[in-house]
């Protein structure tokens, strides 16, 4: 009778984790497409990850900055008038 259990339970478990596996395989062609495998995906995300912080330090972003706060303080100073 354990036995039965036992071989249910791991066929119940091979059941689960395929389905998790190929729900993990959709997604990460939906996220990512055009990649092989996860080892690929990763190296894109990471890529993109390494853009976005060279994105966030660079002057573009400072200028952006200034530039946002002097149109707040012009906006500040025409609406006391």
């Amino acid at each position: 009778m354990s036995w039965i259990c036992v071989l249910i339970l791991t066929g119940l478990n091979l059941f689960v984790f395929l389905k998790l596996k190929q729900v993990g395989e959709q997604v990460l062609k939906a996220l990512f497409p055009g990649t092989k495998d996860m080892t690929e995906a990763w190296t894109k995300l990471q890529g993109m990850a390494k853009g976005l912080n060279r994105g966030a330090n660079g002057n573009s972003r400072d200028t952006q900055l200034k530039t946002a706060m002097s149109l707040l303080q012009q906006k500040k100073q025409s609406a006391k008038r």
